[in-house]
C-alpha cells in the first residue's frame, strides 16, 4: 500500500490540475530571497498532487493553486545587476532618508527612505494584477507585502519562523508571533526535511563517516575544530559550497551529525533545517542549541559544551546498539511529521477550512 493510501496526512488526489507557482518577478524575486521556503514547501506539495512552476509574469499562472511570494531588500537581492555585484549600494543611499516609508506590518516599517517607498509601490502594482486571477491562493513569508494582500483583498496564509520562545527579544519577531497566534491565516514554518515520508531511511548506511559537519564555517568553529583532521570525520564548512547530492551523501553515511545554530538563531528559539535534516538521513545529532530536543521529541541531542560534544561523540561511536535505536527513533519522528509534506498538508487544510477553494474540492 502506498503512502497516498495509508491515511497519514496525505489528500486524495483530484482531477482538477493544479499548481504552486513561484512567482520570481523582478520586483518580487522569491526564489532568491527564501531558498528553503521555496525549496522545501514547494516540493512537499507534489506528493499532494500539485505541479510545481517558476514563473516570471503574472499572465503565466494559467491553474488555480498557489503562488509563493517573498521578499528581503528589493533592490539588494535583484534589480539592476546589484543581485550580480553583490554590494549593497543601497546603504549609501539611505542615509539621507528624504522619505520615510508608512509603517504596514504590525507597526515594523518597510523601509527606510526613497528606495522602501519606490520598491514597495512596485510590488503593489505587481500584487494588484495577481490579484485579479481566479482560485488563487497567496502564501508569503512574512513582510510588507501583507499589507497589500488585504488592500486588494486577496485570500493569503502567512507564514514565517517557529519559535519555541513565548517573547522573541526582537520587536519585530515579537509582533510575528503575536500574529500567528490571533490569526488562522497564519502558519509558522517548523524547518523540515526534504525528503517523502515513504523514503525516510532509504539508502542511509550511516557507517563511512564517524561524525559530520555540513555548514555555516561561522557556527560554533571551536567545536567543528575538535574534529578537523580526524580521517573519519568530514567537516564542511561553507561557504565555499558543495553539490546537494555529495551533502546527502555526507549525512546518509555519517553516524554522527553536528547541528550547529547560530547565536541569534538560539536567542530566538528557532531550530536549523540541519538538525532535522541530520535524523531524516539516519544520523545522531548533537546541537549546541537547547531547543533541538524539544523540536525533535527528543531526538536530537543538546550539547552544552566541548566537552559534553566530544563526551556523547565517544559514547555514540562506541555503542552501536544505542545509536541504532536513537537512529530509529529519529526516523519515527521525521515519518510522522518532519518533512515538507506535512508541511504542505498544513497549509492545505487551512486553506481549506479558510476559504473552500475549488481546486482542494
Amino acid at each position: 500500500m502506498g503512502w497516498e493510501q495509508s491515511g497519514c496526512l496525505a489528500l486524495p488526489l483530484r482531477n482538477m490540475k493544479k499548481t504552486v507557482y513561484l512567482l520570481d518577478h523582478r520586483f518580487i524575486p522569491t526564489p532568491y530571497n527564501q531558498r528553503f521556503l521555496i525549496e522545501k514547501i514547494a516540493s512537499g506539495f507534489v506528493r499532494h498532487g500539485f505541479d510545481v512552476k517558476v514563473i516570471k509574469k503574472i499572465d503565466e499562472i494559467v491553474n488555480p493553486g498557489f503562488v509563493l511570494v517573498s521578499h528581503h531588500d528589493v533592490f539588494y537581492n535583484s534589480i539592476w545587476g546589484i543581485r550580480l555585484l553583490r554590494a549593497d549600494i543601497t546603504r549609501f543611499l539611505r542615509p539621507a532618508k528624504l522619505l520615510r516609508s508608512r509603517k504596514v506590518f504590525s507597526g515594523v516599517a518597510y523601509s527606510d527612505g526613497v528606495l522602501g517607498i519606490v520598491a514597495e509601490w512596485m510590488q503593489a502594482l505587481v500584487l494588484k494584477k495577481l490579484s485579479k486571477k481566479k482560485d488563487i491562493i497567496v502564501i508569503h513569508w512574512i513582510s510588507c507585502l501583507q499589507y497589500w494582500l488585504e488592500k486588494f483583498s486577496m485570500p493569503y496564509l502567512a507564514s514565517g519562523e517557529h519559535y519555541r520562545i513565548e517573547i522573541p527579544k526582537n520587536s519585530y519577531l515579537w509582533e510575528w508571533y503575536n500574529f500567528y497566534k490571533t490569526d488562522r491565516r497564519a502558519i509558522p514554518y517548523p524547518l523540515s526535511a526534504s525528503v517523502f515520508p515513504g523514503d525516510v531511511g532509504k539508502d542511509c548506511q550511516n557507517e563511512q563517516y564517524d561524525v559530520c559537519y555540513v555548514g555555516n564555517k561561522n557556527y560554533q568553529p571551536d567545536y567543528q575544530a575538535l574534529f578537523i583532521g580526524n580521517p573519519r570525520a568530514r567537516i564542511v564548512g561553507t561557504p565555499p559550497y558543495i553539490a546537494e547530492e555529495e551533502r546527502m551523501r555526507v549525512y546518509k553515511n555519517s553516524k554522527i551529525a553536528l547541528g550547529l545554530s547560530y547565536w541569534e538563531s538560539i536567542a530566538t528559539g528557532m531550530v536549523t533545517d540541519r538538525i532535522v535534516e541530520a535524523l531524516a538521513y539516519g544520523a545522531i545529532c548533537l546541537s549546541n542549541n537547547p531547543y533541538a530536543p524539544g523540536a525533535t521529541d527528543g531526538c536530537a541531542i543538546y550539547v552544552r559544551n566541548k566537552e559534553e560534544l566530544l563526551e556523547r561523540f565517544n559514547y555514540f561511536v562506541n555503542n552501536t546498539n544505542e545509536r541504532h535505536a536513537l537512529r530509529e527513533k529519529g526516523f519515527a519522528f521525521i515519518r510522522e511529521k518532519g518533512t515538507s509534506y506535512h508541511r504542505a498538508a498544513e497549509f492545505i487544510e487551512r486553506a481549506k477550512e479558510l476559504y473552500q477553494p475549488k481546486f482542494l474540492q
